[in-house]
């Protein structure tokens, strides 16, 4: 009897493009070299007094600054919206950067820079909290690991300077005690004006203790 052949089968379009996305992301996650965190991240730096804001929307990743005052640091990033899409499309655009040399380094840096500021799912809930990412994953820990994942590669150079404004602003103790007493005394405007209220009566303790004191040493003198 004759041998029946099985007819050949090909791939389809969508599964073609799903095995070429895959092989961008393994040859990028191989090219790029690793590198050491060298900013704290989110919740840290919070805790260190530094303040986040959401830019406008339409601001691009170059966006990323710090600004800092005497008594506030606040570090201004894009919107993040992320989706079941978000590590494909950041890591087919990672890839074609390496590709491409002249292109720049812009998208791989911000990853690095974000992978700094979100090391576990607490920082990515206060940046959703912030309104700085929109998390449709479904949980807070996905979303970590995106960046966990994709952000150990690459250069910073585009972001340096805000990084070593927001690590010189975080770095000092008394900037750490500062937003600490801040947060447990300043609670409301109430406290603030309760604090306010207690340095000018020990302000007017020490001038009535002056005038009182003052008098008797120079009778003696």
């Amino acid at each position: 009897p004759r041998r029946r052949t099985q007819p050949k089968t090909f791939p389809s379009s969508s599964q073609q493009a799903d095995k070429q996305s895959t092989s961008n992301m393994d040859f990028a996650v191989e090219l790029l070299p690793k590198r050491e965190k060298y900013v704290r991240s989110a919740t840290k730096l919070r805790a260190a007094g530094v303040s986040f804001q959401k830019c406008p929307k339409d601001a691009g990743l170059l966006s990323v600054s710090f600004d800092r005052s005497w008594l506030r640091g606040v570090l201004h990033l894009p919107e993040l919206v992320l989706d079941e899409t978000t590590e494909g499309v950041f890591m087919n655009m990672v890839a074609f950067e390496r590709m491409h040399p002249e292109s720049g380094t812009q998208v791989t840096s911000f990853l690095s820079f974000m992978d700094a500021l979100i090391d576990t799912a607490d920082d990515v809930s206060f940046l959703g909290n912030e309104g700085i990412v929109k998390n449709n994953l479904g949980s807070d820990e996905a979303a970590s690991k995106i960046f966990n994942k994709l952000g150990i590669h690459g250069m910073c150079n585009p972001f340096d300077e805000a990084q070593q404004k927001v690590q010189k602003y975080a770095s000092p103790y008394m900037q750490e005690w500062w937003a600490h007493f801040k947060r447990t005394h300043f609670t409301s405007p109430w406290t603030v004006l309760s604090f306010i209220g207690a340095l000018f009566f020990i302000l007017i303790t020490i001038v009535q203790t002056a005038y009182t004191v003052l008098p008797y040493y120079k009778r003696r003198g």
